[in-house]
């Protein structure tokens, strides 16, 4: 009902005595989110879409391939005990006390066998003689994936990474490059960039953004911005940067950031995370300097910043960098304001968020017919943490612009209310 919109206000209060504020639960018992809750679908969705039996087994044909298993260890248990063993046995006979192993007799099914083993143990010269031997020439392509993706992701091995790719592979998938960077491991990065292609590289914002490594975010942020270098090398020399904005022929750089920016799961992972708000803050900075930031993208991003942590100090940074505040009014037909989205959040951060998009001059104007409606909660619910109510907001505010000569931006200080701009997660 809540998701359709078939709730009214008397109907949304009812179902949040019992559900609370943030209505849409994670149907997992054991999950936070079973009793925390999401404030929309969407978020909900997104959260599910990683959730369950994570930990698949990754030998091909097991039925624990798809299955999976609900934590590492079980899936590690699992693979050990039925899978390693059996090849750790047979790579024990072949060996007989050496490590002179002959594998041109080697069958298919056993060449199978002892492939994951050869990974585990990071034999990289072992698993290049089985791999060039006629048993291992039959092996299953996805047998090789399953592999590589074990040597990246579980091991974090560029070694035995590079000995499983496939001879003619320019360009490494994405799911690998992930791997590399969530590996830790600099060189593994480096050389994992390098074979890159500009879409893939670019993806990898959220997972670069988190890294514990400052070494390896710089790696990811230098070829980044190559990347966009090579998006503008179509643009002749003799055109400056304005009048190539303004003739659109930066399309292709601001086609790759709505790629990446308009993926609510980015926004959403900043929640909280100091180190990747400051990291995005400087990215964005370094974009606008190099004027790739149209009103349309940073409007977009406002709106999303509004549906997830709600944070003031980098609401403000795009707002100084000539963010539309009241995005898609003019740009498209449909959607919501980033005031909008705020009102519908019951957290602090979105109190705060919205006094924020007031004193910056966002139109009021839909939000009262919203409170009226029942949908904008977080307004109609504003005064628990500001001390004042919307319609006394509003009115401060539409006061203090008279007597400021209808200036957009009007510091004044609300009677009651915590005294925290720059609030944020």
């Amino acid at each position: 009902m809540v998701s359709r919109g078939e709730a009214n206000a008397e109907v949304m209060t009812k179902i949040q005595r019992h559900y609370g504020s943030l209505v849409f639960k994670c149907p997992y018992p054991f999950c936070m989110s079973n009793r925390s809750g999401f404030d929309k679908e969407e978020d909900l969705n997104a959260h599910l879409a990683d959730h369950g039996r994570d930990w698949k087994c990754i030998i091909p044909g097991c039925v624990y391939n798809s299955l999976g298993f609900t934590t590492r260890h079980a899936r590690n248990e699992h693979w050990a005990k039925v899978h390693l063993e059996v090849g750790s046995h047979l790579l024990s006979a072949m060996n007989n006390g050496t490590n002179d192993i002959n594998f041109d007799t080697l069958s298919v099914d056993d060449a199978s066998r002892i492939l994951f083993q050869l990974v585990k143990e990071m034999d990289a010269d072992q698993l290049k003689q089985l791999l060039a031997s006629p048993g291992g020439k039959q092996l299953n392509k996805t047998e090789i994936t399953a592999a590589r993706q074990y040597a990246a992701r579980d091991l974090g091995s560029q070694a035995m990474t590079e000995a499983l790719t496939p001879a003619g592979e320019w360009l490494l998938p994405a799911d690998i490059l992930a791997f590399a960077v969530n590996s830790q491991d600099v060189e593994f990065v480096r050389w994992s960039l390098a074979r890159a292609s500009n879409q893939d590289s670019v993806g990898l914002i959220k997972v670069a953004l988190g890294s514990a490594s400052d070494e390896i975010y710089m790696l990811w942020e230098k070829h980044f911005f190559h990347t966009l270098k090579q998006e503008q090398r179509h643009v002749p020399s003799m055109i400056t940067l304005e009048v190539a904005r303004m003739t659109f022929q930066l399309q292709p750089i601001w086609s790759l950031l709505e790629t990446i920016f308009r993926k609510q799961r980015l926004w959403n992972s900043l929640k909280g995370n100091a180190l990747k708000e400051t990291r995005i803050k400087l990215l964005l900075k370094a974009l606008h300097e190099k004027g790739y930031l149209t009103e349309s993208i940073m409007g977009d991003m406002l709106v999303r910043m509004a549906g997830s942590g709600c944070s003031v100090s980098l609401g403000e940074e795009l707002l100084n960098y000539g963010a539309p505040i009241d995005f898609p009014i003019g740009f498209r037909t449909s959607g919501k304001t980033a005031l909008e989205t705020a009102a519908h959040k019951t957290t602090e951060e979105a109190a705060y968020f919205m006094r924020m998009l007031i004193r910056h001059g966002a139109s009021p104007a839909n939000i009262g017919y919203l409170i009226q409606k029942g949908t904008a909660k977080g307004a109609a619910q504003i005064w628990d943490w500001l001390g004042v109510t919307w319609d006394e907001l509003v009115d401060e505010y539409r006061q203090s612009t008279q007597r400021q000569g209808g200036t957009q931006e009007v510091p004044f200080e609300l009677e009651g209310a915590k005294d925290n701009d720059s609030h944020s997660l």
